[in-house]
């Protein structure tokens, strides 16, 4: 057990220490625990630690140091994530520093088979950096969009993803409802500019995304077979 630190200390602990809270997994199975590192980068955690507070409603697909920001600093915090071996690791982090997790509840499972069951308050923040194979993170969006509130944050991680890449185009496009805010490192910050719903009762043709034509598609490839029996055929003609 360490001594009595400030957040701001326990934070520099965090990232100085660079805990492994995450396991090698095949998708679906836990192979290993406390076997890597996959954080945010510092520089997003910082913006975090900027940007939270005591009784924030906060939610995130997948889990890590950023857990440890959002329990740190009081946050009402819903985590979505398969293995809770991971949630074990974080949890002892805290505990062997000192620092609370009572504001923190964890929903071990797939986020797609989670979330459309979860019913958590009003959101002021979510954190999308689950699954990132296609189509998790337009599910977590689909599932945690209209649960923000007007003002409140989105921030989707791992932008150099084309999985992600899609839900960020799309975000970029909403303008009468997104405020792309800045990007950080890998990560997209978003406000929510409208109350209420963004997702439920849209039709297509309300979003630019889908209402704008899209780009002729590229002329289609033949074969090898295909053209090997048209070099046949002007052989036989010749």
């Amino acid at each position: 057990m360490h001594g009595v630190q400030t957040l701001e200390e326990l934070f520099g602990t965090l990232m100085e220490e660079r805990p492994k809270l995450h396991g090698a997994h095949d998708g679906t199975t836990l192979l290993e625990s406390a076997a890597f590192d996959w954080s945010l980068h510092p520089a997003v955690l910082r913006w975090l630690v900027g940007h939270v507070h005591p009784g924030l409603r906060t939610l995130e697909t997948g889990c890590g140091y950023s857990t440890v920001v959002f329990a740190l600093w009081g946050c009402h915090h819903d985590v979505v994530s398969p293995f809770p071996e991971e949630h074990q690791c974080i949890n002892e982090w805290c505990r062997m520093h000192g620092a609370s997790v009572e504001t923190v509840t964890y929903h071990a499972g797939p986020s797609q088979r989670v979330l459309p069951g979860l019913k958590p308050a009003p959101l002021d923040l979510v954190l999308i950096d689950g699954d990132h194979a296609v189509p998790m993170p337009l599910i977590d969006y689909y599932y945690t969009a209209d649960l923000l509130v007007q003002g409140g944050l989105l921030l989707v991680d791992d932008v150099q993803l084309r999985s992600v890449q899609q839900l960020c185009a799309f975000l970029d496009s909403e303008q009468e409802r997104w405020r792309f805010a800045e990007q950080i490192d890998r990560t997209r910050i978003y406000r929510k500019r409208v109350e209420g719903r963004v997702i439920e009762g849209m039709l297509w043709r309300q979003q630019p995304y889908c209402a704008t034509p899209a780009a002729p598609p590229p002329p289609p490839q033949r074969g090898l077979v295909y053209r090997g029996l048209r070099k046949v055929k002007r052989a036989l003609v010749g």
